[in-house]
């Protein structure tokens, strides 16, 4: 029955989405069915939490991979991607008004300083 359990379990997604009230309660049941020792038993139910981990740790990175291929290919932006852009846009707007504020500025200077060298010269 360990054996079976062990095995059955130990095919990934079965384990991985299993929770861990689940998990135990089933190892439970195996060691007792395999008449495993107290101290047998917990470590056949630690090495099930274990590989039941894993196998969630393997299975999101699968999943990430997926959605991230998915992204890709269907030309997508990610959100920090979109963030990172709209603060560059964001950065160069300010510095376009700033410049755009002192040619203004500069302009304006020039034509007071030409409108008043021609009253003088009136």
């Amino acid at each position: 029955m360990k054996e079976w359990l062990s095995k059955k379990l130990g095919e990934g997604l079965e384990l991985a989405l299993l929770t861990r009230d689940k998990l135990e309660e089933y190892a439970r049941k195996a060691a007792a069915e395999a008449r495993l020792t107290g101290q047998e038993a917990q470590k056949f139910i630690e090495e099930m939490k274990e590989k039941a981990e894993k196998a969630r740790t393997d299975l999101q990175e699968r999943i990430d991979e997926g959605v991230k291929k998915a992204i890709d290919s269907a030309g997508l932006v990610r959100k920090e991607e979109l963030e990172a852009l709209t603060k560059r846009v964001e950065e160069l707007e300010k510095k376009l008004k700033k410049t755009t504020t002192r040619k203004k500025k500069s302009t304006t200077t020039r034509k007071s300083t030409k409108t008043a060298k021609k009253e003088e010269q009136e």
